[in-house]
């Protein structure tokens, strides 16, 4: 809905309340004097109509029971380094999808990709916005055509009319048989069309109406992921906790989490373990919404502070641990790069160890 009066356009303020740590974080959904919409967690300056939405949790608070590290442990009882590894490895869910993440501390401090816990900075989400662009132009064709043809069957509404009248005015015998039969052929394939363009008009209004559910819904999460602080985080064994953002490094694509009063199984950041070509690696995480997968692969390459692997490295592997068959974490996985599409043969790319810790590592080492 928009309000505006005589000076300006009024600002609509939305309070979508989630839980951040004890308290709460307020986002305030508003509208600016163009008409375009913003989220933000400030308020806006000019004064407005206020809805209270709630949205959100609060993130977890643990007690004494929520000891995770022996949970998991006792639950799975991990035969290798790798399975060990993998009791700390979790799944990041979004109002736009699903990454992976892991504990980098006892503490339940969680390591991620930012591009998990702001995805509309991804590609996915780009290829999105230009699919939702693309069928917006095609509907606005549809609606030229549709706008086209009701003039055109009206100019053939009244050339019809101005026939009746002149077959009319013609005295009965075989020309105005003649014409009359015109006519009806003209009259049918006019009531033809006009069924034609109804059909027309109702398929792009049902689509129209579909397209705005999907694109309002789409920028609805889009701009509460953009902002949002507290995240759902799922373990090995199902367990859904919530945990709030504690940092986003302005230059790599990374992320610290942490879940409040907890212990959890963690996995130690290799400085000293150094990547090399043809090093056995293991990708572990969530790829393609499968929770809980490892891929295995060797070192292709490592430079400029990068780490490339030919281990798969699908949507949704994002943000998990690149680990060695001891168990040791060498890296953070982060995209996967090919010729085609994400899905598609190529090459891994992961954030090596030290330039996490380079970045977290105040935090992490407490």
């Amino acid at each position: 809905m928009t309000i505006r009066n005589g000076l300006a356009s009024v600002v609509l303020s939305v309070i979508l309340c989630a839980w951040y740590g004890a308290g709460y974080a307020e986002i305030y959904k508003y509208q600016d004097e163009e008409g375009n919409w913003h989220f933000s967690d400030q308020p806006p300056k000019s004064s407005g109509t206020k809805y209270g939405v709630t949205t959100g949790a609060r993130a977890d608070k643990g007690d004494e029971s929520s000891d995770y590290k022996a949970t998991l442990t006792e639950k799975f009882k991990p035969s290798s380094p790798v399975e060990s590894a993998t009791l700390a490895v979790v799944t990041i869910k979004t109002h736009l999808g699903s990454g992976s993440g892991f504990f980098v501390s006892e503490e339940c401090l969680i390591v991620t990709n930012k591009h998990v816990v702001r995805p509309t900075k991804t590609s996915n989400w780009k290829e999105s916005e230009e699919e939702f662009k693309t069928e917006k132009s095609d509907i606005e064709q549809e609606e030229e055509y549709i706008a086209e043809e009701k003039e055109r069957l009206e100019i053939v509404k009244n050339e019809l009319a101005d026939y009746r009248n002149y077959i009319d005015s013609l005295r009965p015998g075989g020309l105005k048989n003649n014409k009359e039969a015109d006519y009806q052929y003209r009259m049918r394939t006019y009531k033809r069309d006009v069924q034609q363009l109804e059909e027309k008009i109702k398929e792009v209004e049902k689509r129209k109406e579909k397209y705005r559910q999907s694109h309002s819904s789409f920028s609805m999460d889009s701009s509460i992921a953009n902002v949002a602080r507290t995240f759902t985080v799922i373990l090995k064994d199902d367990t859904e906790i919530r945990a709030r953002l504690i940092k986003l490094d302005k230059k790599e694509d990374l992320a610290l989490l942490k879940v409040d009063e907890c212990k959890s199984p963690f996995l130690v950041l290799k400085q000293s373990v150094q990547p090399y070509q043809g090093m056995k690696i293991f990708a572990v995480g969530s790829p393609l919404g499968l929770k809980d997968h490892v891929t295995s692969g060797i070192v292709t390459n490592t430079d400029n502070n990068r780490i490339k692997i030919d281990s798969q490295v699908l949507p949704g592997n994002s943000g998990g641990p690149l680990i060695t068959e001891e168990g040791d974490v060498i890296g953070v996985n982060t995209l996967k790069v090919s010729a085609d599409n994400p899905n598609s043969e190529g090459f891994g790319v992961a954030i090596p160890s030290k330039v996490v810790l380079q970045k977290f590592g105040r935090y992490i080492n407490r």
